[in-house]
């Protein structure tokens, strides 16, 4: 009976999880928009004051671990970043 219940919950952890992927696919489709106005308007990739804005309110709205939401979007940030450097460089060359 465990075994029967330990799957489905799996199985439903497997649901959450793609629909986390897509959202994070939905995400950099943004974040490819938000690079290029960037670029088109000398503005600056990094805008620390802006990231600490959205884990402030994250950490204010959600019911989550605090730390977590910190390392979770230091990942994010990180990636979303790099790709817009990535981006910038590409399409100047």
């Amino acid at each position: 009976m465990k075994k029967n219940k330990l799957k489905e919950l799996r199985k439903e952890i497997e649901k959450v999880d793609k629909r986390l992927i897509k959202t994070l696919v939905k995400r950099e489709q943004i974040i490819d928009k938000v690079s290029e106005i960037k670029k088109d308007n000398l503005i600056p990739i990094v805008d620390f004051k802006r990231e600490k804005e959205i884990i402030k309110r994250l950490k204010e709205e959600l019911k989550l671990n605090k730390t977590f939401i910190e390392d979770l979007y230091e990942i994010i940030f990180k990636h979303s970043k790099r790709k817009q450097k990535n981006d910038r460089y590409r399409k100047d060359n």
